[in-house]
Order: C-alpha cells, then structure tokens, then sequence
C-alpha cells in the first residue's frame, strides 16, 4: 500500500493528524526596530506573530515593557500564536481604586495591563471601563476612565 493510500484510509475513518501547538508556518523572523506607542501585541497583530514567541526569542524580562528603539526578533506568519501563556493572569486584584485617580494619561511604552499593574488593578476591569477604547491600540497623550471606589 502507498502512504498516501493509507492517509486516504486514515482520513475515511476518521484519525487526524495534528501538528503540535505553536508550530511556525512557513515565514522568515525579521529584525524589528520599536517605535514610539508600540507593544508586543501591535507588533504581534502586524506580523501574525504571538508576544510570547517574541519575548521568548529575545529573553525579554517583561513582554508587556518594550523600550522605543530596541531590535526585535520577530517570528513571521506563525499557524498558532501565543498571546498569553507568557503573561500573568491580571495586573492586581482590585476592581477599583480608592480616592482616584478617575482617568489616566498614557505614558510612552505603557499598556492596559501596565497602568493596571501601576494602579493595583485587575487589567480586564481597565478594558470593561473603556470600552470604546481598542487596548493593542492606545497611544501616548490618550486619556482613558480608571474605575474609583464609591466612598464606604
């Protein structure tokens, strides 16, 4: 029997063959030079990449910090992105702030997850209260809403 006949006689009954998660496609890794409001997430999206195969490939201390100017690896045109396995569940446990801030004017390099982490709040809180707001897509000067605790 040929062993395409016997993937055909697989096929039919019904096994599958799977390649095992956070396979590259076909496509080369590029040299990437950080811009101003990047993340790993932005540069991810733009080059069907995952952030955690980027923070692996340059040993990076915290994927979601990347400093403007700094040459990034990139792996190119991934089949199974991992945008999340690198990444602590949330930046804090509150749902909201005590006395303010009420809103919040994003620095250079700073992210959700980042102003979450500043403010000691759950990141997913941060997103809810902003819905209007694209996280991958803040930039510096941007004022988003920072959830305050009603007065007990």
């Amino acid at each position: 029997m040929q062993i395409s006949g016997l993937f055909s006689i697989l096929a039919a009954v019904g096994v599958v063959a799977a390649l095992p998660s956070n396979t590259s496609c076909p496509g080369a890794t590029i040299d990437y030079v950080v811009k101003s409001n990047d993340t790993l997430t932005s540069i991810a999206n733009e080059y069907k990449s995952g952030i955690c195969q980027i923070s692996s490939l340059n040993k990076l201390s915290n994927p979601n910090y990347v400093l403007a100017g700094t040459t990034l690896k990139v792996p190119t045109s991934l089949c199974d992105p991992d945008n999340s396995s690198c990444l602590p569940s949330s930046g804090g446990d509150a749902p909201c702030v005590i006395k303010g801030p009420d809103s919040w004017t994003v620095q250079s390099g700073e992210t959700f997850y980042i102003i979450a982490q500043k403010l000691g709040l759950n990141y997913r809180v941060l997103e809810a209260v902003n819905p209007d707001v694209v996280a991958t897509d803040i930039a510096i000067g941007q004022v988003i809403d920072v959830p305050v605790c009603p007065c007990a």
